[in-house]
Order: structure tokens, then sequence, then C-alpha cells
């Protein structure tokens, strides 16, 4: 039998067993705002374990074949028109075309009752797809009062003419749209310069081309890959036991959580730019292509910008030749002088002012800008967001290379479909 006094001591020490459970909770809800600059939600935490835990490469199917890039979770294999594309076969939430969708079949006849919305551009462009997609869909929706259908064909890493070309491919193959909207900028300024003039590729070439044609992997690319598939494994296991065990209904765990999983982050991109170090100088037309000189910088921003500027007059061209409104979106950056007052965590978890990209996106974000501006001359509709968040202080990027939070994310979009819902004549076909 259980006393009176044996009672008041489990009483009393599951009182304080609750009580410093609640604490720790507390202090995890408290330090999660301090950290990421956000209120905890459960709702967000579950969407991000459950995405790092489901779409990752199948292990029991991966394999190398020549032509591979391991980049993020994607493989990406060459594709004879566009560069490369994300492999169906051996990723999950890619579609049957190789771009990373929530639809496989992404060939969609147009209706009278549906707007056929297609999202162009690289990573910037996919998450806006993936995090703020519903809200495209709902907004236009309400406006248009018709069947809101958005599909994906940005892929990390595309940079023009890249977009100029899958616009083609996509249309020639019977694909059919009533808005095209290209978000971009920052991969034709920083790539080139970063992942291809370094190796004697063209900057015209689609990102680390010369990794792309080159039959075998030496001893040290191996070691690299072996180093980033761990790294990922530990991600997914991380993720997919939290979600499992549903962690994520916990602020202080979700803190622990999110700083493992950020710390994993950063080891992957670090073997990835460890991987584009060990790269040999290609010495084959096919690894190289055309011999690119430039004698200043602004020889090369100008160049750079120019083909931005070109296959953006390209696309407009050819939607207005097929009955599409084109909408070109010019996406913002940290590395923007003056773009942007920093916040305190901004500063700390998404500015690096050694980091390779930042020293081209401010000698070459001004070409596009100014080449922007022709644009919105040819009658194109041009919007330039650089300055999107220059009053604003609160946290928006999440890295330090190009990417937003969904609230980032959110304003970018309310921003686009404003100033397409003032120029849009999609209602009066």
């Amino acid at each position: 039998m259980i006393n009176d006094s044996d009672m008041k001591k489990i009483f009393y020490f599951g009182s304080t067993f609750v009580l410093l459970i609640a604490i720790i909770e507390i202090i995890g809800f408290a330090s999660y705002y301090i950290i990421f600059g956000k209120t905890y939600s459960k709702q967000d935490i579950k969407h991000q374990i459950r995405l790092n835990a489901g779409q990752s490469i199948n292990d029991s199917e991966l394999r190398t074949e020549a032509g591979d890039i391991f980049w993020g979770d994607q493989v990406e294999v060459i594709h004879p028109y566009l560069g490369f594309t994300q492999d169906p076969k051996r990723n999950i939430g890619v579609s049957s075309l190789g771009f990373p969708s929530l639809q496989l079949n992404q060939y969609i006849k147009k209706d009278p009752n549906k707007i056929i919305i297609a999202l162009m551009g690289g990573s910037f462009a996919r998450e806006i797809y993936f995090l703020v997609g519903d809200n495209i869909v709902n907004l236009c929706s309400e406006y248009f009062n018709k069947e809101i259908i958005l599909l994906n064909f940005a892929v990390g890493g595309y940079k023009q003419p890249q977009q100029l070309i899958a616009l083609n491919y996509l249309l020639m193959s019977g694909a059919e749209f009533d808005i095209v909207i290209n978000v971009d900028g920052f991969n034709e300024i920083a790539l080139p310069v970063v992942e291809n003039i370094k190796y004697g590729v063209s900057p015209f070439y689609p990102r680390m081309w010369i990794n792309r044609v080159k039959n075998l992997y030496d001893p040290s690319e191996i070691r690299l890959i072996g180093k980033i598939e761990a790294f990922k494994s530990f991600k997914r296991s991380l993720a997919y036991f939290f979600n499992e065990k549903k962690l994520y209904r916990s602020p202080a765990l979700s803190l622990i959580w999110q700083i493992v999983d950020r710390k994993f982050d950063g080891k992957i991109a670090s073997a990835n730019i460890e991987m584009r170090g060990v790269l040999d100088h290609a010495v084959s037309f096919a690894a190289t292509g055309p011999e690119y000189k430039w004698d200043s910088e602004e020889k090369l921003y100008s160049d750079l910008s120019q083909i931005w500027l070109n296959s953006s007059v390209m696309m407009n061209n050819i939607c207005r030749a097929n009955g599409i409104e084109y909408y070109h979106v010019l996406q913002p950056n940290q590395y923007v002088p003056n773009s942007k007052i920093l916040s305190s965590n901004e500063s700390k978890y998404a500015y690096d002012p050694n980091h390779p990209y930042r020293d081209p996106v401010l000698k070459g974000y001004s070409f596009l800008r100014e080449n922007g501006k022709l644009l919105s001359k040819q009658n194109i509709h041009f919007i330039d967001l650089a300055d999107i968040f220059k009053e604003n202080s609160e946290t928006f990027y999440k890295d330090t290379c190009c990417h937003l939070n969904t609230n980032g994310y959110l304003i970018v979009v309310e921003k686009i479909l404003e100033y397409i819902k003032k120029e849009s004549k999609v209602n009066q076909k």
C-alpha cells in the first residue's frame, strides 16, 4: 500500500518534473525566436522536417554515372538541350521532364476556366514554388476567378540562356501556358564568375560544366562525394526520426533540430565548394566551349548582363507569339549595396563578407538593373525587386547565398502579383 507520505513524494517529484519540462520548453520557445528571428511554429517545423525526411534520393537506387552532379539532395544529369535536369528515376519530387515539381505530368492543355502559370529561374524561383506556391494559387484564383495551375520549371543553378531554351523546348514538345514568370538575375552574374571562368569554361555554359562532362571522378572527388553523402544521410535520418517521433511538437527539441540541421547544411555547402576546388582545368572543347576573353571587369559584367537581357527579350517574343503573358523579375540579394538593413540574425548567419558570390553581386548587379530599364522601355513586363527590403530590418535572408525564409518569399510574391494584377489581360482573352 502507498501511504500518504509516499503519495506526497510522488506528487512532489512529479510536479517538479513537469515544471522543469515546462521551463525548458519556455526557454526553448524564447531561444528559438532569438536565434532564428521568428516565432516557433509547429506547422512550419513539421513541414521542414517532413521535407528533409521525404524529398531525398532513394539510397537503394543511388549510383554514379557519367555526367552526374550531386547537389543538395538531388542528382543532376546532363540534358542535350537544357544543360542539365534532375533525374526523375533517382529523385523524389521530380516531374517526368526532370523538373522539381508537385505534378509528375507538366503537359496540361489550356482551358477557358483555367490559368496555367509557369515559374522559371534558379533555386530562388524553385523555393517560391515549394514554400509559397499555394499563396500564388490562392491569390490568383481569387483575382482571376478561375482555377490556377502553377507549374515549376525552375531548377537550382539555372541561368540564362537555360530558361530561354527550356521555354522553347517545352512549347515545342506540347506544353501550354497562359503566364510565364521568370525570376532570375543572381545566377547570371555570380555563377559564371565563380564556377566557370575560374576553370577556363565559357561563362555562358551551364554551371560547373567541366565536371558534368568528365567521364570519371578522380579519387579526391570520390572522397568528397562520400563525405557529402554521409552528411546528407545524417540529415535525412535525423529528420526522419524527429518526424516519426513527432518531436516537432516541442519548441526546445525543434530548436535543437534546426541548429544541427543548419550545421550540416553548412558542412554540405563547404564540401561542395571544396569539390569545385579539386576540378582540373579542362582541355577539350566539349568541356570548355568557345574561348571567352575579357580585358576588364566592366567588359565581363556587361557581357553577362547582355546575355541576360537578350534571353529575356527572346522569351518575351516567344511568349507573345504563343499568346502567353511574360513577366521578368530581378530577384533581391543581400550583397546588393544598400538594398537591406540587415537584422542581427542576418548579419550573423546570412551575410559572409568572404563569400565567393559576394564580389560578383557587388560588381555586376548594377549592370542587370540598367538593362532591366531597357526591358521596360521595350514594353516588356519587368519588375526590379533588388530594393524590395530596403527599408525593412526584419529577418528574411536565411543563408549566405541568396535564399529567403517564408516571410521573405511572401513579400516577393505579393509584389509580383500586385504587378501582374495591374498589367494582365488574361481575363480579356
